[in-house]
């Protein structure tokens, strides 16, 4: 994560580096972005993408129990689905068609160019910025940097002045979200919502179906569903995050909580007040709104 001093992150390299404007993880590189801007798309290309801790996981897991008709091949979702940034562009030359992607990339740039004009297809998920930001929170303070090192060592009320201010992977939340909502009724463009998806699973998971051209039986949906719910993939080996458990100090917890309204048990009112007057600063007249709570 970004440290509040965001000239000295950039600088030393420890949280971030600054790539075209935005702060970007310490692993991607001024030369691993020229290197991306060579990226070739190619029309059977998948790129599930989303602001981080927006439920990225469980949309790859989803994505590739459909792919294999509801099975469960136990490959974890990062080999299946690699993250982009984490990798240069040359170690997937050899990759086979259909190649399926992670990334948290902003829409304008997003690697090949502008997804609405792309012949691949885009999955995007968004999360109300509440519950993002203590999710991210949480991610930032586990993660190591080096054995004595961790990502983000700050209080919660820092961390929320650095994400109302865009000081975090990948920049601002609201710039993020809104060009992909712009674009959503483009036909290679498939925008969901998490607590869409966490309040009617089943028809998420038909709608990713759909958009990826695959007519399942219902029993095989139904089983995807299943195999997708919070409970399922937290215990999951493939999906849990288990394999990356050196990068992370020891009380870190992939599938935390996975509900809607976490935020309350951090937000003051003033802080909850604060992110709502924003919202209304930086959506006026979109059409984008997040439920908050359960219900």
């Amino acid at each position: 994560m970004a440290g509040i001093n965001q000239e000295q992150s950039a600088e030393d390299g420890i949280y971030c580096d600054v790539i075209d404007g935005i702060l970007m993880p310490p692993f991607f590189k001024q030369k691993r972005s020229e290197a991306y801007k060579a990226w070739t798309v190619l029309p059977d290309d998948i790129y599930i993408t989303s602001f981080p801790k927006s439920g990225t996981t469980w949309t790859q897991h989803v994505v590739k129990l459909i792919k294999n008709n509801g099975k469960d091949d136990g490959v974890n979702t990062d080999k299946a689905m690699p993250w982009m940034e984490e990798a240069h562009p040359d170690e997937f030359k050899e990759m086979q068609s259909p190649r399926m992607f992670k990334t948290h990339m902003p829409y304008n740039l997003m690697f090949g160019g502008a997804p609405a004009t792309s012949p691949s297809k885009f999955i995007y998920l968004a999360r109300n910025p509440k519950d993002v930001s203590v999710s991210l929170y949480h991610h930032a303070k586990c993660f190591k940097l080096s054995d004595t090192e961790v990502a983000f060592p700050f209080s919660w009320d820092l961390f929320f002045e650095a994400f109302m201010t865009g000081q975090n992977h990948y920049g601002s939340w609201y710039d993020h979200v809104l060009p992909w909502w712009e674009n959503k009724d483009a036909e290679n463009i498939l925008f969901l919502k998490y607590e869409d998806r966490k309040k009617n699973p089943r028809q998420a998971v038909e709608k990713i179906a759909t958009f990826l051209s695959y007519n399942l039986d219902p029993d095989v949906l139904d089983s995807i569903t299943q195999q997708s719910t919070f409970e399922a993939m937290k215990k999951n080996p493939a999906t849990n995050w288990s394999w990356n458990k050196e990068k992370y100090t020891a009380e870190f917890v992939m599938m935390r909580k996975g509900v809607i309204g976490d935020w309350k048990n951090y937000y003051t009112p003033e802080q909850s007040k604060r992110m709502d007057e924003e919202l209304k600063k930086q959506f006026p007249g979109t059409g984008l709104e997040f439920k908050f709570e359960e219900n």
